[in-house]
Order: C-alpha cells, then sequence, then structure tokens
C-alpha cells in the first residue's frame, strides 16, 4: 500500500530528482527510505527528503524478526 500509494502520488519528475529515475521499481523505493524515528522496537521510515507526510512503520518481535509492518501518516 505505501508503496503504491506513493508510486500515484508522486511524478515522474519528482521520482527523477528524488532516487534518479523517473518510474522507480519497489525495491528502489524501499532502498530510498530514510530512518526518521525510533522507538523500542518500532522503526518508522519516510521517503528520503520526507515529500510525503506517510511513514512505513515495521516493528520487531524480541528475536529480531518483523512482526508488523503499517503505513501511518
Amino acid at each position: 500500500m505505501f508503496i503504491s500509494h506513493h508510486l500515484n502520488l508522486l511524478s515522474e519528475d519528482d521520482w527523477q530528482q528524488l532516487i534518479g529515475k523517473p518510474a522507480p521499481s519497489a525495491k528502489d523505493m524501499i532502498a530510498s527510505l530514510d530512518l526518521v524515528d525510533q522507538w523500542e522496537q518500532t522503526y518508522d521510515f519516510a521517503l528520503l527528503n520526507q515529500v510525503s507526510d506517510y511513514l512505513l512503520s515495521v516493528t520487531f518481535d524480541d528475536q529480531g524478526a518483523v512482526s508488523n509492518i503499517a503505513m501511518e501518516s
């Protein structure tokens, strides 16, 4: 949902300026995430330069495995 939302939100020019490609793949977008906040075992990531208000929030369990991923605003 995070990826499809941002693919529709940003123009090809925006993507070109942000990551150097006018049409990024999902892998390109994930690679461009920037850590913006962390507490306990939850990490919030945003696209570079925080070009939108949406975050990808990832929570890890005690063994370090991903236990939850959510899109937040």
